[in-house]
């Protein structure tokens, strides 16, 4: 493997591909340095002679002359030029050919950012021109030198420079590159590819670090990753994230290259390479290497590139620290030295204090003795307390572990026991797999631990449905949850706190979770934070304020509706307190009991007993805090005010400003949110912008359990209103550096976007990652950019599929969930039975078939297709009794066969429910009431989302009128449909409207994007036209089509198929 080719800056999506694709884009030769530029200003000189002064030819005419090349990169050319208006040399960065528009941004950005840094160990720029030809350009300082890159090959040919000749040369220019680096993260801007070849060193001393075009403000995200696979961090090779210590293990690998003369990691192929940079592998240093190298400086590089950013430095400072105490001939905290050689090092800096200190030496050898004693009762350990392999006798498991299930429904329902010897759980192979299927399956370590916690599992996502819930703290409900592949996105995870989930925290992953693949997993509440990391790598560090340190806790796993996972190989670990706690605990835990008034003053008392230390300072943030929630809102503002003022640089201030944030009226968030962008980093910004909207969430789009469906539902100007906060989330989290934001009001905002047939914006404006953009595709009847843009998902990958009918690939996939989908939609019966034989789909499919009586008496099928059957049956009673809490749709249907119709509507008041009751009486013969319900319909409310209501409201009132007028309707009655209906659904929707109003023909509507059921939905569209036109043969002749057609080919919703059931039996001629 050729070390040129991984030594150039590569972008995002370069990062670990192939070999052959390594050296495409990069540094180097390989890029065309195109024409010089030349430019529209001119020279001072020029200017002058405009104006009618005398000035020598030679300083007249263009600004800048441009001599010669100097090098090329992929961001770039650079030339040789001089400022005639100034006198001087100057370096011209200009952008090279076949550039775009995103380039053009990126250079610009690039230029501005170097601009702002001004420092003496940064590369100043003059000036951002366009030249004549319209290529954007800067000038520079031009350095006469050469790189470090270029000082490193000469001394690797035996021919070193003057500069790195000798290690404290070498010493002094990453000095230098901390000085800058150090800076820039001050600014909250990391540079992303550090490396030799961007260290430029003068022919003066002068050391610089070049090239920001790779830099990002704050943290960066997949799109906004760069780096040389030679020098990057693992986390960048992951393509998971950079921050400032990605920037500092890319310092350690360039100091490890200059004093080793070789690159840290090499490996006989790139796709080698990768894995072990990846992993974080180095080639460890020979013997030989490391007789030449000072222990002190390898150390220092070493500890710069461990694989866990948590092991590094975490600051450029310290490493600029430890690269003077080096040169000053002191001890590097990075290397334990022997105490021979700490004692020689102290002799040489107190050869005239020697003999005192060896008087002294009894007099430190007893302070020591006691200070070690004292630390002694400070620290404390982790201890295994059991290593669980799932291999001890049943019994034995169910001391330990506690199985429980609840209804997959929200808000949750408490928890009921379950055996793990019930059908929901397997244990073989050392691993414990459980499954759920129309509910939660939960799995909890039965003991209750005191002191901090550690969890360490292998967790293997079994089926498709790619997500486990991993929760610690006193139970599931009361403690902290992490959603691993939550929310139908094997990439996404998010960490919520509650019964009702709150999101505090989330990330994306760089590689989504795979089917079948095992992931070591370990989770941590230790004293304030919860952390959580996969596969080594660190994903999740969260300080909550709210919480006690040293609760009592436990921890678990569960499934929801649709989720099977094996979790093997479980190590619990407990770290008790130290048993010198802090003075704060006391109030910390008065304050978790919920007696707040006694935690301010417990908190005051500690902010007068401490004056000046530490510990005053989080009392006083504490007590402010505590005074909010004990309801004294004016006295928490006024305090958490003043902290901000008199602490601006306190790891707590972020969460000052968010306190003030959650309680501070509307006018004053202007200002809060601009001081939080001090912040940049802080994960407190993303809760920021998660809650942004949230007072009105409730509000805006929750509706109250008591609207009916004929009352208004949202506010009418409810779009405006999510425009505006998405208006604010995009201008905060651009400000805060954060790409991949969340939040709540817009997650819930979509649902209703949908229902108003507002999907373009889900697609436009939402997080491009985002599942809801998904859900507007789908709606859009954007089928294959859904799947080129979400086939890590499942569920999309089956239901694109499913939309554009391709059946065929979908009974491919290896998921024999994926499998079930597609031979459900095939009607084969046979394959669902053998796959699954008491699953949803098998249960519908025999329903279907006329085989209900089979589902109804087998209690191997949930309750909700088990009342189904019931209703099939046409026993209401039955169904009804044996409809699971909380399932509203089929209560609501019973209710209905029962003839209770209020009842129906207070249990499900909405659309579908009343063009059930409409059909209902239609059937009954009660005319007046049907048409009277019609109307309802048609001015009710259409705020749900789904065929049912989309039927309900814009095309059921037509048909009940067009039945009982006996003429045709007028086609401006589906106007409203027509024009609300276009997002929804994937257009299916709106083109039946559109063919029943006459607006498009039969080729029209077999050209819509949707093709799953298209000889059905014809059929019934042109039965639909026959009722409005009052052409009862013809209406008669279409339904009659459609109930021909396999069933596979003609499935529709619930309130569909009751209309063409009635429909049929009411046109029939006689007998």
């Amino acid at each position: 493997m050729a070390d040129e080719l991984l030594g150039r800056t590569l972008a995002d999506a370069q990062i670990g591909v192939p070999s052959t694709a390594v050296g495409s884009t990069t540094d180097g030769e390989s890029v065309r340095i195109g024409d010089p530029p030349e430019f529209i200003a001119t020279s001072l000189g020029e200017r002058l002679a405009l104006h009618g002064w005398k000035v020598p030819d030679e300083s007249r005419g263009a600004r800048y002359v441009v001599e010669r090349p100097l090098g090329a990169g992929a961001g770039g050319c650079v030339w040789a030029a001089t400022d005639r208006t100034l006198d001087r040399p100057v370096a011209v960065k200009a952008l090279g050919p076949g550039a775009d528009e995103g380039d053009v941004a990126s250079f610009v950005t690039e230029a501005r950012i170097t601009a702002s840094l001004q420092h003496p160990n940064v590369l100043p720029v003059y000036d951002l021109e366009v030249s004549v030809t319209g290529v954007p350009c800067f000038t520079m300082k031009r350095i006469e030198g050469m790189s470090l890159g270029e000082a490193v090959r000469r001394s690797e040919r035996g021919d070193p420079p003057e500069s790195v000749a000798s290690v404290n040369g070498v010493v002094s220019i990453f000095i230098g590159v901390c000085q800058a680096l150090s800076y820039a993260h001050g600014r909250s801007v990391i540079h992303q590819d550090v490396k030799p070849d961007n260290i430029m060193l003068g022919a003066f001393g002068e050391v610089l670090l070049v090239d920001w075009g790779c830099a990002a403000s704050g943290e960066a995200h997949g799109g906004r990753l760069y780096g040389t696979p030679l020098y990057m961090s693992p986390e960048q090779a992951r393509r998971s994230h950079a921050d400032a210590r990605s920037d500092i293990y890319c310092l350690g690998a360039s100091l490890f290259h200059a004093l080793m003369l070789r690159a840290p990691t090499t490996a006989p192929t790139t796709d080698a390479f990768w894995e072990r940079k990846r992993r974080g592998e180095i080639d460890p240093p020979t013997a030989a290497e490391r007789a030449r190298v000072p222990p002190e400086l390898l150390a220092v590089a070493l500890k710069a590139m461990a694989a866990d950013p948590a092991d590094r430095y975490q600051t450029v400072a310290e490493v600029l620290a430890e690269l003077r105490q080096y040169q000053a001939g002191l001890a590097v905290s990075a290397y334990r030295e022997g105490l021979w050689r700490l004692l020689v090092r102290w002799y040489a800096h107190h050869r005239a204090a020697t003999w005192i200190a060896v008087a002294a030496l009894a007099l430190v050898a007893l302070a020591g003795a006691a200070l070690w004693r004292e630390k002694l009762l400070e620290q404390s350990r982790w201890l295994l307390v059991h290593d669980e392999t799932f291999n001890a006798a049943p019994d034995e498991l169910e001391a330990r572990w506690a199985g429980m299930v609840r209804p997959a429904v929200m808000p949750p329902e408490e928890f009921s026991p379950v055996p793990l010897a019930s059908r929901r759980f397997s244990i073989a192979g050392g691993r414990l797999d459980f499954q759920a299927s129309g509910e939660v399956v939960d799995i909890a370590w039965r003991e209750r631990l005191f002191g901090n916690l550690r969890v360490d599992w292998d967790y293997t996502p079994i089926d498709s449905n790619l997500n486990l819930n991993c929760f610690i703290g006193a139970d599931r409900d009361q403690g902290y949850t992490f959603h691993v592949g939550g929310w139908g996105d094997p990439a996404y995870i998010a960490l919520t706190k509650g019964r009702i989930p709150r999101i505090l925290d989330h990330r994306y992953l760089a590689r989504p979770l795979e089917q079948g693949r095992a992931y070591a997993f370990r989770m941590e509440r230790e004293e304030g934070r919860i952390r959580l990391s996969i596969g080594g790598e660190q994903l999740f560090d969260f300080d909550d304020a709210d919480q006690a340190a040293f609760a009592p806790q436990s921890f678990g796993f569960d499934a929801w509706d649709g989720s099977r996972n094996g979790v093997a190989r479980v190590r619990v670990y407990r770290r008790p307190p130290a048993l010198r706690i802090s003075p704060l605990q006391l109030g910390d835990q008065t304050f978790q009991n919920g007696d707040f008034t006694a935690a301010e003053r417990l908190f005051r008392d500690l902010v007068a007993a401490y004056p000046g230390n530490d510990i005053a300072v989080r009392a006083e943030f504490k007590a402010a805090l505590s005074a909010l929630r004990a309801g004294a809102a004016r006295r928490g503002l006024v305090d958490l005010a003043r902290f901000c003022a008199e602490h601006p640089r306190h790891e707590l201030t972020p969460a000052a400003y968010h306190e003030r944030l959650r309680h501070s009226p509307e006018v004053e968030w202007g200002p809060l949110y601009e001081a939080l962008a001090a912040y940049r980093g802080d994960p407190r910004l993303r809760r920021v912008l998660y809650e942004i909207g949230e007072r009105d969430q409730v509000s805006d789009l929750q509706v109250p359990e008591d609207v009916t469906f004929a009352q208004a539902r949202h506010p009418p100007d409810l779009v405006q209103r999510i425009e505006r906060v998405l208006a604010t989330v995009h201008r905060w989290s651009d400000r805060y550096g954060i790409a991949d934001w969340r939040n709540a009001y817009l997650n819930d905002a979509a649902f209703v976007l949908r229902t108003l047939g507002r999907s373009d914006l889900l697609v436009s404006a939402y997080l491009p990652t985002d599942v809801h953009v998904v859900e507007g595709l789908l709606d859009l009847g954007r089928y294959e950019e859904a799947l080129a843009r979400f086939s890590h998902v499942q569920w999309v990958r089956v239901e694109a599929r499913l939309r554009l009918g391709r059946i065929d690939e979908i009974i491919r996939f290896p998921d024999p969930r994926d499998r079930e989908v597609g031979y459900f939609h095939l009607g084969d019966l046979e394959q669902l039975l053998a796959l699954r034989p008491h699953g949803g789909y098998a249960a519908a499919m025999l329903i279907e078939q006329g085989r209900a009586a089979e589902v109804a008496a087998d209690d191997r099928y949930v309750p909700y297709w088990r009342s189904y059957a019931l209703l099939t049956l046409q026993r209401a009673e039955a169904a009804l009794a044996a409809c699971p809490p909380g399932d509203k749709l089929r209560r609501s249907q019973a209710l209905i066969a029962l003839g209770r119709y209020d009842e129906a509507l207070v249990v499900y008041p909405v659309l579908a429910t009343a063009g059930q009751i409409a059909i209902a009486h239609a059937a009954a013969g009660r005319r007046d009431e049907a048409l009277a319900l019609a109307v309802r319909l048609r001015n009710g409310d259409g705020s749900f989302t789904g065929v049912e209501t989309l039927f309900a409201k814009f095309l059921l009132p037509a048909l009940i009128e067009g039945v009982y007028a006996g003429a045709s309707v007028d086609a401006g009655t589906f106007a409203d449909g027509l024009k609300q209906t276009r997002n929804n659904d994937g257009q299916r929707f709106w083109h039946t409207v559109a063919f029943v109003a006459g607006t498009i023909d039969e080729a029209t509507f077999l050209r819509q994007p949707q093709r799953l059921c298209m000889d059905g939905a014809l059929h019934v569209a042109r039965a639909y036209a026959a009722e409005v036109q009052g052409d009862g043969a013809a209406a008669f002749a279409a339904y009659s089509a459609w109930r021909a057609l396999p069933p596979a080919q003609r499935r529709s919703d619930d309130l569909s198929a009751a209309w063409v059931d009635w429909r049929l039996r009411a046109l029939a001629p006689p007998p």
